[in-house]
């Protein structure tokens, strides 16, 4: 015949096992809140403030083949590196957002859904700017004569890029 202590035990060992699976709960919750936080920051810097100023630029050079007036080379090296950088920076919150939850077969997680919302608003810009780097960096490199050191952030450029192949 099983005593009280057993059935405190059991009892006890009840409450810790749905006190974790709460605990579990809340930790995705937070964490999907998280993502989708991310993925609307990547974004906002993407297209506000001085990254949509240097899309601007970037823009002028890519149709007008030349920066408008007022604007130097400088200007468009600087601009050029903004734009690289913020990718850099998306690329970098995407990875780690997909790292929090490696996607499983069924896909549906939070972090799988903050990285669709993410793709979906940045796809575009992405698209349009992997063969405008280029037509960029080219004109740079024929406006100074040096090269054009952004191996690195090309690369996670590329890396994101990848995505919307």
């Amino acid at each position: 015949m099983p005593n009280v202590g057993d059935y405190g035990s059991a009892l006890g060992a009840l409450v810790a096992l749905a006190a974790a699976g709460f605990a579990a709960r809340q930790a995705r919750i937070q964490h999907r809140r998280e993502d989708f936080e991310l993925a609307r920051a990547l974004h906002a810097d993407l297209t506000t403030g001085p990254v949509a100023e240097a899309r601007d630029l970037l823009g002028a050079v890519v149709f007008g083949k030349a920066p408008p007036a007022g604007k130097s080379v400088d200007d468009v090296r600087r601009a050029y590196f903004t734009l690289l950088w913020c990718f850099e920076r998306i690329e970098g919150g995407r990875r780690s957002m997909a790292d929090r939850h490696p996607v499983n077969n069924a896909g549906g997680g939070s972090s799988d859904r903050a990285i669709a919302y993410l793709d979906d608003v940045i796809g575009w810009h992405v698209r349009f700017w992997r063969k405008d780097f280029d037509t960029v960096r080219d004109w740079l490199k024929q406006q100074t004569g040096a090269k054009i050191s952004d191996e690195d952030s090309s690369a996670a450029f590329k890396r994101l890029a990848d995505h919307f192949l």
